[in-house]
């Protein structure tokens, strides 16, 4: 089983960038990062702050076999989740389909029945993904990333 090995730098303004590297061999992932942190380290002015790993999960029955004609990852959705104690989290959703948008606006139409179930599901489900139970969606609509990769 394959792991990514996630690489967190900091740079003298206190800007934070990851570097993403697989490993084929999930067994030797820490040795690999060890071995890697070394290698990585001269090649660069920036402070090695964070070095984690993460595991692959199987994908879902059910999902699509292939991206959308028009689907473009950096026209993404952000969504905003309320959380107990007066608190927020979010994600971005790459390349939103914009059939959820409310026409003409960049805001994500909470009536449509596939954005009910996400709400729905996020506040039933999310507590033990983010420990604390969603009491709803803040905010959501468009929002692109700086740059295609």
């Amino acid at each position: 089983m394959a792991i990514t090995i996630v690489f967190t730098y900091k740079d003298d303004k206190d800007t934070k960038a990851q570097m993403i590297i697989n490993v084929a061999d999930a067994a030797d992932y820490v040795a690999a990062a060890d071995r890697l942190q070394l290698l990585l380290d001269p090649l660069t002015g920036a402070q090695l702050v964070d070095c984690h790993a993460v595991i692959g999960i199987p994908l879902a029955d059910g999902l699509k076999t292939a991206a959308a004609a028009s689907s473009a990852v950096e026209e993404g959705g952000k969504f905003i989740w309320n959380v107990a104690g007066g608190f927020r989290t979010a994600f971005q959703l790459p390349a939103i389909n914009e059939s959820v948008l409310v026409a003409a606006t960049p805001f994500v139409d909470r009536d449509l029945p596939v954005v009910g179930a996400l709400i729905a599901g996020m506040m039933t489900d999310a507590t033990g993904i983010y420990g604390v139970p969603v009491v709803g969606l803040d905010r959501a609509g468009q929002a692109f990333s700086k740059a295609r990769v």
